[in-house]
């Protein structure tokens, strides 16, 4: 397997790090949320953590993503903090909702 690595210009990381700011600020998570980007496996374009003792989500994105392929990633790890306890199912119902409700705040404050 041929490992592509992609970088993002200033440009896309301040667009990037917009996203995260204004998903994070409105999406209502009772908890804190920590997004890091950083390397990770090739089949792994995120995932989703929580905290116990410190009560706090950790969100690792993988750096080797294109901007678009990160920011659907932030939006499908934010969806499972904000359905953390609310379903059985990772992608259950609750997870679908949390995604939409995530998808409409950046339509909203983001992609006018």
């Amino acid at each position: 397997m041929k490992i592509i690595y992609i970088f993002m210009s200033h440009e896309d990381l301040r667009y990037y790090y917009k996203v995260v700011k204004t998903i994070k600020g409105k999406c209502g998570c009772k908890y804190p949320i920590n997004i890091r980007r950083m390397k990770l496996s090739s089949t792994l374009c995120g995932d989703c953590s929580f905290d116990k003792d410190n009560k706090k989500f950790h969100i690792r994105i993988n750096k080797n993503q294109s901007i678009a392929a990160s920011i659907d990633t932030i939006f499908h790890e934010i969806s499972h903090c904000l359905s953390w306890d609310k379903d059985k199912d990772d992608h259950g119902e609750q997870w679908g909702i949390a995604y939409s409700k995530i998808y409409r705040i950046y339509e909203k404050y983001i992609h006018n």
